[in-house]
This record gives structure tokens, C-alpha cells and sequence, in this order.
């Protein structure tokens, strides 16, 4: 396995907000790293037949050098030179990277399968466009961190029956402690935070009426996309996932997905002296957090902003296939030096409780290097989730 180093930038202004500040502060949208070399690629998933391919770009400084550069397969220490298309009758997990001038990429990794990958949802209205609008919620927060319960309490009161359908919640498990969980960073290193569309915030300490009040503001734009999904799962703990995205509006658009779990229990500390924050209802409900990431595949040019879709013109679709290995673990947890089956939180927890899985899929656009969130859907593990028109 090979870590890749995660890059956060922002590259318009941003005020970080400490755990007690009081003010909304506007952030910038999320940026991605096209210094340097950048290895870029149209899939993620191929099937393992010899014929299915990915095709990779390499750029430099935000110039196309992909004639001049070299990708390479690698390997532990091997390191085998591919061109700029690969394909592979082998199943496994693939490591790239591209070398040009005296610079290197991050690594990418494309998956190989030999399983077949579930069609698109169907499209009941395909002339439609007008699609149900939600914002994305990135909730920061962790169980060593004493201010976190009031985060969590202001988003439970926020989210009630008129409101919930709005919002797509993931709970982002980054704190110092926290482990099994996706590496998606906190973009500001400072929690509780809350990260709204990749593009604003809120503070924990703010009202719950001005909180919904901005939702139904994100919410009242027309939607850019739709989005789709179909989902095959497997028992040994692959999930196949393949994401439809509909444009109601011409742009370039990535997407992606991650998957949530409910019902997970941690110990959650909290800041006694604040405790009349909680309104007396401080008990063991807050030991249990849902929404919680455990894998993110999303990270493209060092950072969550999904994969690249293209450019899609509005009344068009484009798709990605996800693959999702829960029973692969990401990080070494035996100390053989792998990341491997035997891992994964999906053995070491106990038996996983499936009813608690489910997905955020999402689209992003981006002006130049800076993205922002277009929509976002919540669909359980197993269950297609077509597209949602406004009605």
C-alpha cells in the first residue's frame, strides 16, 4: 500500500474559526493541487477482460505534457513503464504514477474486476431536468473533543421533519484518536466545524433558525444535477456502486461517493463547565454517531472534490462506476506491512449491521481549480435511488 499524502488547499481567503468562535465565516470553495506534476485519469474501475481501459493525462505546472512524460505500474519497489492507456486481464488493485522533467505524481490506483457492473438507474423521465436540490453537510467533529456534542446537538434540533429532506449529513471522524474512518481532513484543522457544500460554515453556538434558514436559501436554487444510483452488493463485502449524474445546466462536473455507517459507539467527552449548552438533555444518545465516513472515493488532484465526469451538457448524463472494498481495510492494522482483508473495521468492530450502511454520492464544479458542491443524494448500500425530480 502506498500512502498518499493529502493535499487541503484553499485558494481563496479563509478565516479559521476556532472552537469557540461565535461568527459565520465564509470559506473559500474546495481547491485542488495543479502544481508540479499531476497524473489525471477518465476511470477508476476496469474490468479485469484485457479490452476495458483507463486512460491517463499527465500535466505539468497546468500544461499538458503527456507526450513527453512517463507513467509507470508500480509495485512495492517495481516500477514498470505503461503508457498512457492501460488495461489488464488480472484482477487486482493497481498502483500509477507519472515522472516528468526531474518531478513525480502522487500515486493513483485503479481497480481491475472480473465482476459485472450493475447498469444505470433507469431514467423514468429522461426529458426532464428540474431536479430536487439538497445541500451537503460535513460535520467535523470527534469523541475526544469536548465542544463536539453542541455541533451535534445544534444539527439534531436543526434537522426536524420540515427540514431533514434537505440536507445530506456525513460525519467526518478526523479528530486526534479517531480510527477505522475515511482520511477526508478538516480543511480548517479546528473543531467542531462544519463544512456546508464545500463552500461556507456555520458555527456550533448559532441558532437553530438561522441554521434552517440558510438551508432553505442553498436549497431554493434550481438544481445544476441530478443524480442516480445502482448499487450491487456482494456478501464478502465489495459494493459496486454505479453513479448516474444528469446536467440541467452545461458545466464540467465531478462526482463522488462515500460510505456512511450508523449506530457506531464512542465514548463522546464532553466540556462539563458548558453542559446548560445541551438544554439538560446530555445523555447516552450522544455516545452513538451516525453518518459516520468509513470510505471516501473522491480524492482526485489531492483532494475530495470527486472524480472527473467532463464536460456535460444540460439534458445529458455521464456515469462513474465505484468500487468499494469495506472488507479491504485502509491502513495496516496487523503489521504486515499491507493494507489487506483482516484490516478492515468490517472484522474488527464484530459483525457489521448492514441496515447501517448507506451512501452520499455528490457532484461538484469548480471554477478554475476551486470547487464547490452542485447537489448530493442519500441511498442505503443495497437499493437503487433513481433520480429525484421536483414534483
Amino acid at each position: 500500500m502506498k500512502n498518499i499524502k493529502t493535499i487541503m488547499a484553499f485558494l481563496s481567503a479563509v478565516v479559521i474559526m476556532s472552537s469557540c468562535g461565535e461568527d459565520v465565516v465564509e470559506v473559500g470553495g474546495m481547491g485542488v493541487k495543479m502544481d508540479g506534476v499531476v497524473l489525471t485519469f477518465d476511470k477508476s474501475v476496469i474490468q479485469a477482460d484485457g479490452s476495458d481501459a483507463v486512460s491517463f493525462k499527465v500535466y505539468y505546472q497546468g500544461s499538458d505534457v503527456t507526450g513527453q512524460a512517463t507513467v509507470f505500474k508500480v509495485d512495492g519497489s517495481k516500477y514498470e513503464q505503461t503508457g498512457s492507456v492501460f488495461s489488464t486481464d488480472q484482477v487486482g488493485n493497481y498502483s500509477f504514477q507519472a515522472a516528468y522533467k526531474a518531478g513525480k505524481s502522487d500515486f493513483v490506483a485503479i481497480n481491475a474486476i472480473s465482476r459485472s457492473i450493475p447498469s444505470a438507474a433507469k431514467d423514468n423521465e429522461p426529458s426532464n431536468t428540474s431536479f430536487v436540490r439538497r445541500t451537503f453537510f460535513n460535520q467535523h467533529t470527534g469523541a475526544d473533543c469536548p465542544n463536539c456534542p453542541f455541533m451535534t446537538y445544534l444539527i439534531k434540533r436543526t434537522l426536524n421533519d420540515e427540514v431533514k429532506d434537505k440536507v445530506v449529513l456525513a460525519s467526518v471522524r478526523n479528530y486526534a484518536g479517531e480510527v477505522d474512518f475515511a482520511n477526508v481532513p478538516n480543511p480548517v484543522s479546528s473543531w467542531p466545524y462544519l463544512h456546508i457544500d464545500y463552500d461556507t460554515t456555520y458555527p456550533y453556538n448559532g441558532t437553530v433558525d438561522g441554521l434552517q434558514s440558510k438551508i432553505d436559501e442553498w436549497t431554493s436554487a434550481p438544481a445544476k444535477v441530478g443524480i442516480s444510483a445502482n448499487p450491487m452488493y456482494y456478501e464478502d463485502g465489495q459494493i459496486i456502486v454505479k453513479v448516474s449524474v444528469k446536467a440541467a445546466e452545461t458545466d464540467e462536473y465531478n462526482v463522488g461517493l462515500w460510505l456512511m455507517q450508523d449506530n457506531i459507539y464512542i465514548k463522546q467527552q464532553v466540556a462539563s463547565d458548558r453542559l446548560h449548552l445541551l438544554d439538560g438533555t446530555w445523555g447516552d444518545e450522544y455516545h452513538y454517531h451516525n453518518n459516520c465516513v468509513r470510505i471516501a472515493e473522491s480524492r482526485y488532484l489531492g483532494s475530495h472534490v470527486g472524480y472527473p465526469l467532463g464536460k456535460i451538457e444540460a439534458g445529458k448524463t455521464a456515469e462513474w462506476i465505484f468500487l468499494i472494498n469495506a472488507n479491504i481495510g485502509q491502513k495496516d492494522l496487523n503489521g504486515d506491512g499491507r493494507c489487506d482483508v483482516g484490516d478492515s473495521w468490517w472484522y474488527t468492530k464484530g459483525k457489521i449491521n448492514l441496515d447501517d450502511l448507506h451512501f452520499a454520492a455528490f457532484v461538484t464544479t469548480h471554477k478554475g481549480t476551486v470547487y464547490k458542491v452542485a447537489n448530493v443524494i442519500d441511498f442505503k448500500y443495497n437499493e437503487t435511488k433513481p433520480f429525484e425530480y421536483i414534483k
